[in-house]
């Protein structure tokens, strides 16, 4: 495991531009829990990440992050399949969401483009999504690895 890592412009680009993010957490007996995350930031630091999910959808993957700490992130672009995972074990739950609130109103935008453009109506992201954005809660996650996820020879490698 690499003890320092810096996501570089691309994968910074990569994970802010709203495309589908799913997140898995644990608990104490490894059992999973698995949700979906509303957006990305990544912070000036470049070496974590806020990804916000939705309070009442899975809790359980919140309640996970506040005992352990422990995620992976998998972003997908679903049109190209470029992939990454992110990976962590100090995660936690902030409370103050207002800083991040033109972040979630970026993502919704762009996945009402994401379901446009598959052909599906705006109707599809809504039903994906939280009821307002004060239903979602920061999450910091630093990142203590990276991998290509892309389908083909370099899928795994670490970032």
């Amino acid at each position: 495991m690499s003890s320092q890592i810096i996501l570089d412009d691309h994968l910074v680009q990569f994970l802010e531009s709203g495309i589908p993010i799913q997140l898995g957490t644990r608990d104490a007996f490894n059992k999973t829990a698995y949700t979906r995350s509303w957006g990305c930031k990544v912070n000036d630091d470049h070496q974590s990440v806020m990804l916000f999910l939705y309070r009442s959808y899975m809790p359980q993957a919140l309640q996970n992050i506040r005992d352990n700490g422990a995620y992976a992130a998998f972003f997908v672009n679903v049109f190209t399949y470029e992939t990454y995972q992110l990976k962590g074990t100090h995660a936690r739950v902030l409370d103050d969401l207002a800083p991040y609130v033109s972040v979630l109103e970026s993502f919704n935008e762009a996945q009402y483009k994401m379901v446009e453009k598959l052909g599906l109506p705006r109707i599809t992201a809504d039903s994906m999504a939280g009821k307002s954005i004060e239903d979602y809660v920061p999450v910091y996650c630093p990142v203590n690895e990276c991998f290509k996820q892309t389908p083909g020879p370099k899928a795994g490698d670490r970032v």
